[in-house]
């Protein structure tokens, strides 16, 4: 994911450099006029940190490198555009925060360090003045406190409703720590557009936001990973499939539908599969599992999530042509949002929950293999009898409820990674730390 982070942000150079040399004498005594401000912010970018400077703190002399300024200390004799002095640099950007990610244990709660890892920005009226940027969020932009682009993809930019989800490829996040952050940029009407979501997930093997694609005359969701692996649903009822989802919006699924990927892969292994999931079901369902077909009932399945009748989950790995099932002890049908993972690889079998192991089979190191495709929302097999429904194989075809962020990564992704990624997604999540207006 490297490539992506070294892209340089604009530096000046061609025609906009030369209407920055014109404004040059015109905005000195601007710039000049913010010293106290930007003496201020340098001030804080320059002080030491420490576990004791709180979960703002950041590394000595983060340089922004953008703008006309080339990223060096505001002063008076600087060509800073629109008297920008963000942060004590000068810059084409007007505006400039500090965003904060505990891994404390009174934040996101990991020892360890997690590198290439998608974060989720929450913007809304507390933490950000959207009529200060783009209409569309456009010239937003994320670096690392060493002066780093990042790259980002907004999923949903909505300035009137003044809510906003971002997602942001951090290269390095540091575990056990008050210390990590990131710089946002804003403000510049004559930025391009650099969102792409291939470059924060391109590692996965497909992730899907649940954003319909307007283009199609189907309900067909974009794969977001750029691997080319989009989904669609089937048999959608007449009742809308959009809701709020965990960030934007998500899958409504009323029972009788399925999002079916139509790219034809091995199966998987290693695997590590989450989503989001909200349901008051009491009839149980599938949830997401592998298949060698499309549609239809199938015999080969696996690497399958189900809840039971009773709110059970359970994740179920074909071996030796027979379905390895391991079963949650408490029950998620309670209408709130929850954090499903399922992970299969040479260490095992395992299910998590809301960020923490629910279930686990260590003696499980192989599967079957096979060609096949994603479906989600439905189990691709016969429902089981009344007598077995509770023994965390789902007892029918589909689930009704709501998915969002279904992703799919050929990785073992660590125990860490995946507390890291429920503790910055979930509702209310305080271990990434924004700045309030004033």
């Amino acid at each position: 994911m490297a490539r992506h982070r070294d892209r340089p942000l604009p530096t000046g150079r061609g025609p906009h450099s030369q209407f920055a040399g014109l404004l040059g004498l015109l905005l000195a005594e601007g710039c000049a006029s913010n010293r106290t401000a930007a003496d201020a912010a340098t001030a804080v970018v320059d002080a030491s940190p420490s576990e004791d400077d709180g979960p703002m703190a950041v590394a000595p002399n983060p340089d922004a490198k953008i703008g006309l300024g080339g990223g060096s200390a505001c002063d008076a004799s600087e060509q800073c555009l629109s008297n920008a002095c963000t942060l004590g640099r000068c810059s084409d950007w007007a505006h400039a925060m500090r965003m904060g990610i505990d891994t404390t244990p009174t934040g996101a709660n990991v020892r360890e360090d997690i590198s290439a890892f998608p974060l989720l920005v929450r913007l809304n009226a507390m933490n950000f003045a959207f009529g200060e940027a783009r209409p569309d969020g456009a010239d937003i932009r994320f670096l690392d406190t060493g002066g780093n682009n990042l790259a980002h993809e907004i999923e949903r930019w909505d300035a009137r409703k003044a809510v906003a989800e971002i997602w942001v490829l951090v290269p390095r996040i540091t575990g056990n720590s008050r210390n990590n952050a990131i710089l946002m940029y804003w403000g510049n009407q004559l930025s391009a557009p650099t969102s792409s979501s291939a470059s924060v997930f391109g590692d996965f093997s497909c992730i899907f936001h649940m954003g319909q694609n307007p283009n199609t005359s189907v309900l067909q969701i974009d794969d977001g990973s750029g691997q080319g692996n989009p989904g669609t649903v089937q048999t959608q009822s007449a009742a809308n499939p959009r809701g709020e989802g965990i960030s934007g919006s998500g899958l409504a699924l009323d029972g009788q539908s399925v999002l079916t990927t139509f790219r034809r892969l091995p199966a998987p292994q290693p695997m590590t599969l989450s989503l989001w999931l909200k349901t008051t079901s009491v009839t149980g369902g599938g949830i997401a599992g592998f298949a060698s077909k499309t549609l239809s009932d199938d015999k080969v399945h696996d690497r399958s999530v189900a809840m039971a009748p009773s709110g059970r989950l359970s994740f179920s790995v074909l071996h030796g042509g027979g379905p390895k099932t391991v079963t949650s002890l408490a029950s998620y049908n309670d209408g709130g949002w929850h954090f499903i993972t399922a992970r299969f690889s040479a260490s095992g079998q395992y299910l998590f929950v809301d960020g923490e192991a629910v279930a686990d089979d260590t003696t499980l190191t192989s599967a079957d293999a096979y060609q096949g495709f994603w479906r989600f929302g439905e189990e691709p097999a016969a429902a089981p009898t009344e007598g077995a429904s509770d023994s965390g194989v789902s007892s029918g075809y589909y689930i009704v409820g709501m998915i969002d962020e279904a992703r799919v990564s050929t990785s073992e992704l660590s125990d860490d990674w995946i507390k890291l990624s429920y503790a910055t997604q979930r509702p209310g999540a305080t271990a990434v730390i924004y700045p309030t207006l004033p």
